[in-house]
């Protein structure tokens, strides 16, 4: 089930986040089972959740739980087994206080310089037909 989840979590961003908001749902880390002929009889995952607007985070964050309920009923699990979604406040608890924004997916306040930003990429553009054989 754990497995499952890991694929359905990403149809979280593909079927239901605004794609010209970019969303990443992250799964870095996935615990279950201690032998390789035992089925555990539970998964500990952490996962990165990184959006551009708060109503985006509070969507993804509901789509999170709505997943794991989700599979675990289509499983059979019963009610007092379904998965246990924590999300850890404390950044978010931290920025509300400071009045911060949280990270998004990138810096928005970096600025790079154009002109050997523009030269760099240039450079490091691949010439195809430097590589061809005659």
């Amino acid at each position: 089930m754990a497995s499952e989840m890991v694929v359905m979590l990403q149809t979280i961003v593909s079927r239901e986040m605004n794609p010209l908001q970019p969303t990443v749902i992250t799964v870095g880390s996935f615990h279950a089972g201690t032998k390789h002929n035992i089925i555990p009889d539970d998964a500990h995952l952490q996962l990165t959740v990184r959006t551009m607007t708060p109503e985006q985070r509070v969507k993804a964050l509901e789509a999170i739980k709505r997943v794991a309920n989700g599979v675990a009923s289509a499983a059979g699990v019963p009610a007092d087994l379904m998965p246990v979604a924590e999300f850890s406040k404390e950044k978010i608890q931290d920025a509300k206080e400071k009045g911060t924004r949280l990270p998004s997916l990138h810096y928005s306040e970096f600025a790079t310089l154009p002109e050997p930003a523009i030269r760099t990429g240039v450079k490091a553009r691949p010439q195809p037909w430097k590589n061809k054989r005659q």
